[in-house]
């Protein structure tokens, strides 16, 4: 007869120490170049070279090389065999449907949160976000001069003389 009283540790390895902190370090890589690719330090278009990467990151090329593989599993980089990888071009139809996805969820969120209702503490919880977001836009450029940065094809120049009207 077998013993099936196992404990998670006869099951599962327990990971080194080591090895936390190198999945840490890749994770940590993976969220600055995606930061830095999102608020626009990177190009559509750019190519990105893992030494400068890792020279400007202070880490060795492997997080490097980890980081940009998950960023192009993500969709935000191409892989391009023997040229590496560069910063997603996106199409104009793409932008726009993201965020008609992004709506229709919000919506839907939105439309649960009605129908369930909201303890004391998710709707306090709500509030706090919505001051910090307040807060945080107070530090943002206005309407027309963040509209002038999108690209035209986006609608930049509409959204830019739609605010600039009002």
């Amino acid at each position: 007869m077998t013993d099936t009283n196992f404990e998670p540790e006869d099951i599962v390895p327990e990971e080194n120490a080591e090895g936390r902190q190198a999945a840490t370090r890749s994770l940590s890589v993976t969220d600055r170049i995606r930061s830095a690719i999102l608020s626009g330090d990177y190009a559509p278009g750019a190519r990105l070279h893992e030494v400068r990467l890792s020279e400007n990151l202070g880490v060795s090329r492997t997080p490097i090389r980890s980081a940009l593989q998950s960023l192009a599993s993500e969709g935000l980089l191409e892989y391009t065999p023997n040229r590496g990888y560069s910063v997603r071009q996106f199409r104009t139809s793409e932008i726009v449907d993201a965020y008609e996805i992004r709506a229709m969820l919000e919506s839907l969120a939105a439309r649960f949160a009605a129908e369930r209702g909201l303890s004391d503490a998710e709707r306090a919880g709500i509030e706090r976000a919505l001051a910090e977001g307040d807060q945080a836009g107070r530090h943002d450029p206005p309407v027309p001069e963040r509209a002038a940065i999108l690209p035209p094809q986006c609608g930049g120049v509409r959204a830019y003389r739609r605010a600039a009207a009002a």
